[in-house]
């Protein structure tokens, strides 16, 4: 796919800080469902194609952000 050490280390850091949000929003909550329908809506929006991140507009998204 063409990733550089750059870009796979940003998944790794990206990825790491979106699990640290998750386990904060169970170890305030002091339930495992909070962060399980937080993590289900973050699906619906990023997978769903609700929101988009890319170099180019997505027609189909709800919100686009455009990287330059």
């Amino acid at each position: 796919m063409g990733f550089s050490v750059l870009s796979c280390t940003l998944v790794i850091i990206a990825g790491t800080m979106v699990g640290i949000m998750f386990s904060l929003i169970a170890l305030e909550s002091k339930s495992i469902w909070n962060s399980g329908i937080v993590h289900a809506i973050w699906n619906i929006i990023i997978i769903g194609g609700g929101l988009t991140v890319n170099e180019t507009k997505d027609k189909y998204s709800v919100i686009a952000y455009v990287l330059n």
